[in-house]
Parts: structure tokens; C-alpha cells; sequence
């Protein structure tokens, strides 16, 4: 499907002169002032269309361009946004005006940045102008001092590598979040280019490397980015290689129930994370409810509100870099007395004394809890201070101490106050009541999650990350951490040049998975850590997750649909791959450096891979496997595992937008939407459905408006064939 040495139609033609219209005139980018030229700007226009669909007319970017100029002088700059607004604007009527009106904002900004075009000269730029300022007053550079020196030492080698056509790959909206989120600024202006961006991102990971081919290394990380093969979690774009290189995206930790433990100790950790880094997950289950006795104070507690609303304002108030706000999300019990009270703070319609709306919700549902459910049952909600433990068990554990709890109330040996007696499904409608109203809560079951992790061996995981993908064990004083990367799935779809069709290249997704499985340990270590409760977590268990964008558009490509049985044994095959790649690479970190420090009575350190623990429970058939798993067992029998976690599906949002494809494993809901973002509103076609149908000869001004108005369904539309439906 893409040929990675062939890039030539990234390019442009060179730009010629013509004749001009004196009427108006034009501010060039050096200040110049020169009369504006028609024929000038039909060039330019023509020039981005190099290699483009014939449909694509230039002539309606100009004609739209001189309509709508405004009167007197105006800038260069000006000029490129009226083309590129209206070519963005034409891409649903055919996919080459999106790809249009990318080429001409990624070729304004190129002309913006002529000047340090080379990658050496950026990062000079960007260290010379220390225009941050930190609490102490003093001057922060952009870039460190490592970082600088080591780019200044093979500063020719670096810019030679450096492939500038490649940013033509970008998509508008990719290119747009880019400019306003992610390139590194001198006093609010964006200075770096997309190639400037990712061979920072593949210098900080290799820069310690001890390793003769160092070099080699960086330019094979920054081609496998700059192709789109895969990408870095968003933190670690934003900071690898400045001041202060905050890289993690996921931190989940636990909050003690005491004032110290809450205020003094949780909070200002919580701060610095939200302002460097990545999301969190808060296991907010030790809060005592309202109503329980404080024993020092002889006082009733306030319970859990007035701490979510002091996380609340935190996550209102804190943001990252100032690119994006701080995140959070915090987990509870579905026995949590308080557990009603605390999903009605979520919506928008609760009193503002109680409201907690900014922060994310997330369900710990226990096997108890669904059993009643089903069964139409009661369920006793409880104070984790009165009852002590269930926090801390899981599966049988969790039943047996629960149902201890719940005989003893019966016998009436607790205080009423400390719990209350409802129907398991008001719970469940309550659940389904706000997760209508407001997207949250999300829910993860504690039984499966505990049975099915490979830190087990710790204790039982209580908490998960912002986006519920992260399993990690956490305690008050142990922030548990993860780095994240995306493979862009479609970069995999290749031409099978024998047989008429595509094929997947499982072999090249294997190998790039072993690559980037030694760049996240890479980043482990030369991360910075705000607090040395992440330290201890990170370095003693070295997480990972590696993860997908664009499964949906991998499938559009092969031509499978996206329910279909190829469609699924594609699906198995691709995580078989990574899993495998990965844990071959982490066995290979392991001869090296010996295993994880919490390696000993880990699952897999008794044998029990991923797969293993899902077939014991009976959730995976072992025979469906299609690599031979032997050898590898045999060797991590032998020499064990550097990381404890490699694989996670995070939603890849952002990511995804910088690499053009879907979301993740999400199929693609419908053919034409709008997607809002913090930098602005974006509309989302499906392209390949709009060649599809160009080719056929079935795309006219008549489909395109049906298609429009049924917003970008199909089914009903005449004159398209069911294959394509």
C-alpha cells in the first residue's frame, strides 16, 4: 500500500514568476511590498496540486482566494490561510482538497521557517533563547545542555538526515495541532518543523547510548517516526530534550485517609504531575464516608465530596505546559457507601456546592456486585474505615470477607451509619443514568483485572490510569507510571505484487515492536521523575504500553469489513505479533541487564504469559495461537523479562490526529463527521470510501449531497454497490 523510499509526490515543483494586478498589494514575508499577481498565486496553487486527481481544480482555490481578499495590504501569510480555509472546506466533496489544503499550510509555515530550516540550527535557536523562567526568576533553556551539546557535536550527520518532504505526509488537521500544541516555541511562536520534532524525539531517546552505531540508531528511530510507522505517546513529543523531560503519560497512585496523606502529601504530587506530564488515576477508596466517626477528633467526617471538589479546582487550574488541561480520573468501589452522592457530582445539573464535573469517574465493579445485579438482589454499601480490607482482596478473598461483612450487620454488630442496604440494580442504573448524561463512569472489573496482570505478585491493583487502559499496582507512597507508543497500523498494508490484493507484513510489525520496546526502556531511564514515589514504581517494575492507531483503516485497506472473520483472524494475528516482538525484545534486555527488580513470583516469572492467564480462566482457546510460542518460553524460562507490562491500548486521540488514521481499535462510526478538538473544529471524511467510489465512477455532485445530508451514511443511497456498504 506504501512505498517508503518512494516520496516524490510530497514534493513541489519550483515556483516560477508571472504577471501581476496592480490594484492591490502583497506584504512579502522580508517586508517587501509588491503589487499582488494572479498569475503568481494560480502557480503556487498549481504547483501543491503536484500528483493530486485531475477533480482537484486549482482554479476554484484562486478564484476563492481573490474574492475573498481583503482590501489594502496583506500578508503572504494571509494569502495561504484564505487557500488552505477553502480547500479544507472542499475536501468532502473530494479527499485531494484535504490533501491540498495540508501541502499549502505545511508550505506557508516551511517559508516561515526558512531561516533555521536545518535541524542543528533549530536546536541552537531553541537553546540560545532561554525565554522561560522558572520559580527562582532564573532563565530556563529550551533545550538541555546534554541535548545541545551532543547535537552540536554531530550537527552535519543529524541534518543529513533529516527528510523535510516527509512533513507533506501530515494531514490539515494533524498539521494544524502540530503548530498549536506540540512544536516547541520562542516566546509563543512555533519554531520547530514536524522533522525538527521527530529527530528531537529520537536524539533524547539514543543520546546515552554507548554504542559505536549511536547514529545509526537515532536514524533509524527518526525514519520509523517520520514514516508514520509508529509515534511516542504526546508527553514525551512535548518534553523529550528540555529542561525538564516529564515523558510518562499514565500515573496511578492511591490517597490515604488522613489530612497529611491527602493535602500535604497527595496533592502537591498531583500538581506537578498534572503540570509536566501525562493523566492520572486516583484509587479514591480509602476515604472514609460521610458521617463516620474521625476517632481523634470525636467528629463525624465530611466523606469524599470535599476532596473530589479540591481535585476538581486542581484539575481546573493546573495544565500541562500550557498545552492541554490536567486530567483526572478517580476510582471507586461499587460498594462505596457514598457511591450515589459521588456519580450525581458529575452532572452538570448537581448543585455547584457538590459538583466535581471536571474530573473523570471509573467503577471498580466486583463479581458480587453483578451477581446481585443479575439476580435482582440486595447490596450493602459500606465505609472502608468501618470495614477495613476489601480494598486489598479480590476474587474468592473479596467474597469471603464481603459476605463476613454482611453477615456481622446482620448480627447488628456495626452502626447503621456505616453502611446502607439497597438494590444492586439502583447502583446500575444510577451507573447507566450518568454514563448517559456525561460519558462517565468507566468501568473495569477488579476480579478480572487483578487475575489476568502480571504484577499480581505486589498486591491487588485498586486503580488504573486516565484512560482506564493502564493496570498497574499502586499504594500511597508508590505512584505506579507507564510510557506509552502507537504503531500506525496501516503503514503495514503492503502491495502483493504475485497476487492481485494487499497482505499484512506481520514480519515488519515484529520487528518495529522489538525496536521501539528498547526505546520506551530507553526512556525510562532518562526521564525525569517529579517525585521518588514514581521512581521506585517505574524503575522496579519498567512498564510499557505499546499500542495501535488506525486497526479501522487497516481493515478498509485490506478490504475486510470491519465485523468480518478475516477481519478478526487479522485482528489476532496483529496482537499474537506484538506481544511476541515484545517480549522477544524484553527477553533480549533481560540477557543484558537481568530481569525487572519485581520479577520474582510475577506470573511470568512461573511460567504464566498474557494468554495463560485468560486461558485459565477460560476467556482463550491456546490453540487458536498461530506462532510457535516455544522457543520463547524456553528462553524467558531461562534468562526472564525486563518489563512487567508491555502491551496497552491506549485511546491514541491526540496521536492520532498527527498520523491521520483512527483512533485506536475504534471502527469508524460514520463516513463523515466533525471532530473538535482545543485547537478547532475539523471535518473528518472517509477518504478511501470517496475513492472507492471515484473509481467506480459512482461519485457525482448528486451522491455527494445525499451523502451529506444522511451525514456520511450510505445505506440508503442509490446507485452504490452493496460491497461498498
Amino acid at each position: 500500500m506504501f512505498d517508503d523510499n518512494d516520496l516524490s509526490i510530497f514534493s513541489a515543483p519550483p515556483s516560477t514568476t508571472a504577471q501581476s494586478i496592480p490594484t492591490q498589494y502583497v506584504e512579502k514575508r522580508d517586508g517587501r511590498k509588491e503589487p499582488v499577481s494572479f498569475d503568481k498565486i494560480t502557480r503556487r496553487i498549481q504547483n501543491l496540486c503536484y500528483k493530486l486527481p485531475q477533480h482537484i481544480d486549482p482554479m476554484r482555490i484562486v478564484m476563492s482566494v481573490l474574492r475573498n481578499m481583503p482590501d489594502g495590504v496583506v500578508k503572504t501569510s494571509q494569502l495561504d490561510v484564505l487557500a488552505y480555509t477553502n480547500a479544507i472546506q472542499l475536501s468532502v466533496e473530494h479527499p485531494g482538497y484535504g490533501v491540498l489544503a495540508a501541502r499549502i499550510l505545511i508550505n506557508n509555515y516551511h517559508k516561515n521557517t526558512e531561516s533555521h530550516a536545518k535541524f542543528s540550527d533549530t536546536i541552537e535557536l531553541l537553546y540560545q533563547n532561554n525565554d522561560k523562567v522558572d520559580k527562582a526568576g532564573n532563565r530556563v533553556r529550551h533545550i538541555n545542555d546534554e541535548v545541545y551539546n551532543f547535537v552540536m557535536k554531530y550537527r552535519t550527520q543529524l541534518d543529513d538526515m533529516i527528510k523535510h518532504d516527509r512533513d507533506y505526509i501530515t494531514t490539515y488537521a494533524g498539521w494544524k495541532i502540530l503548530e498549536d500544541k506540540y512544536f516547541l516555541c520562542i516566546n509563543g511562536k512555533p519554531i520547530e518543523r514536524k522533522q525538527h520534532m521527530l529527530m528531537r524525539v529520537a536524539v533524547g531517546i539514543h543520546r546515552r547510548s554507548t554504542s559505536p552505531d549511536v547514529l545509526k540508531e537515532i536514524e533509524e528511530t527518526y525514519n520509523l517516526l517520520s514514516l508514520h510507522k509508529y509515534i511516542h505517546a504526546t508527553p514525551t513529543l512535548f518534553n523529550i530534550c528540555t529542561a525538564h523531560e516529564n515523558l510518562a503519560s499514565c500515573f496511578l497512585t492511591d490517597v490515604d485517609d488522613s489530612i497529611d496523606g491527602m493535602y500535604e502529601e497527595l496533592v502537591p504530587v498531583l500538581a506537578k504531575i498534572a503540570k509536566g506530564a501525562g493523566g492520572i488515576g486516583i484509587n479514591m477508596g480509602n476515604i472514609r464516608a460521610r458521617g463516620s466517626t474521625i476517632r481523634s477528633a470525636e467528629r463525624p467526617a465530611q466523606g469524599a465530596i470535599p476532596f473530589l471538589q479540591v481535585l476538581d479546582k486542581l484539575s481546573r487550574h493546573i495544565n500541562q505546559s500550557g498545552k492541554r488541561p490536567a486530567s483526572i480520573a478517580c476510582y471507586y468501589a461499587t460498594w462505596y457507601r457514598e457511591i450515589f452522592d459521588i456519580l450525581d457530582s458529575k452532572k452538570e445539573t448537581t448543585h455547584e456546592n457538590v459538583r466535581a464535573n471536571a474530573l473523570l469517574f471509573a467503577m471498580w465493579v466486583d463479581n458480587v456486585f453483578m451477581e446481585r445485579v443479575k439476580k435482582d438482589e440486595m447490596y450493602t454499601l459500606m465505609c472502608p474505615d468501618q470495614f477495613p480490607g476489601l480494598q486489598e482482596v479480590h476474587g474468592q478473598d473479596f467474597v469471603d470477607l464481603y459476605t463476613r461483612y454482611e453477615r456481622e450487620i446482620k448480627e447488628g454488630r456495626h452502626d447503621g451509619q456505616n453502611y446502607r442496604r439497597v438494590k444492586a440494580r439502583e447502583i446500575w442504573e444510577k451507573i447507566y443514568e450518568v454514563s448517559v448524561e456525561t460519558g462517565n463512569p468507566y468501568i473495569l472489573f477488579k476480579d478480572h483485572c487483578n487475575m489476568k496482570n502480571n504484577q499480581s505478585n505486589l498486591g491487588t491493583i485498586k486503580t488504573s490510569n486516565l484512560c482506564a487502559e493502564i493496570l498497574e499496582y499502586s499504594r500511597p507512597d508508590e505512584v505506579a507510571v507507564c510510557n506509552l507508543a502507537s504503531i500506525c497500523l496501516p503503514r503495514y498494508v503492503k502491495q502483493n505484487i504475485d497476487k492481485n490484493g494487499m497482505y499484512f507484513d506481520l514480519e515488519e510489525l515484529h520487528r518495529v515492536v522489538k525496536i521501539i520496546v528498547k526505546n520506551l526502556n530507553n526512556i525510562i531511564d532518562i526521564m525525569d521523575y517529579q517525585d521518588v514515589s514514581m521512581m521506585k514504581s517505574n524503575l522496579g517494575n519498567r512498564p510499557m504500553g505499546i499500542g495501535v492507531s488506525g486497526l479501522a483503516d487497516a481493515f478498509v485497506y485490506m478490504r475486510y469489513p470491519f465485523h468480518s472473520d478475516k477481519a478478526k483472524q487479522l485482528n489476532r494475528e496483529i496482537f499474537e505479533t506484538m506481544y511476541h516482538a515484545a517480549l522477544e525484545a524484553s527477553c533480549d534486555l533481560a540477557e543484558i541487564h537481568g530481569t525487572y527488580k519485581n520479577y520474582e513470583g510475577s506470573p511470568i516469572s512461573k511460567g504464566k504469559l498474557q494468554f495463560d492467564l485468560w486461558a485459565d480462566m477460560g476467556h482463550f482457546d491456546i490453540s487458536r495461537l498461530t506462532r510457535d510460542w516455544k522457543p520463547l518460553r524456553d528462553r524467558i524460562a531461562k534468562t526472564g523479562v525486563y518489563n512487567s507490562l508491555l502491551i496497552a491500548l491506549m485511546p491514541t486521540a491526540s496521536t492520532s490526529f498527527l498520523t491521520g488514521y483512527t483512533e485506536c481499535f475504534e471502527p469508524r462510526y460514520t463516513n463523515l463527521f466533525r471532530r473538535d478538538s482545543s485547537t478547532g473544529n475539523f471535518p473528518i471524511v472517509n477518504d478511501q470510501l470517496i475513492y472507492d467510489l471515484i473509481k467506480i465512477g459512482k461519485w457525482n455532485k448528486s451522491i455527494e449531497n445525499q451523502f451529506i445530508q444522511a451525514g456520511g451514511s450510505i445505506q440508503n443511497i442509490v446507485g452504490i454497490p452493496n460491497e461498498l456498504k
